[in-house]
């Protein structure tokens, strides 16, 4: 991507890592962590044309 300068990285994710779950604390944190790690790594990328986004599952 970097010798292209151009790319797209998606993550998977769930709303649990934003909003908690009663019982999920394991689940919701990796999944928090997923969301900060793409927001940070999209920040990173994004002056060499990769986008990094996070999709959601319901």
């Amino acid at each position: 991507m970097m010798k292209k300068k151009k790319g797209r990285i998606i993550n998977i994710a769930s709303v649990v890592g934003l909003t908690g779950n009663a019982g999920q604390t394991n689940y919701a944190a990796a999944k928090a962590g997923v969301i900060g790690f793409t927001k940070t790594v999209a920040r990173e990328y994004a002056i060499r044309n990769i986008n990094v986004s996070t999709s959601f599952d319901s």
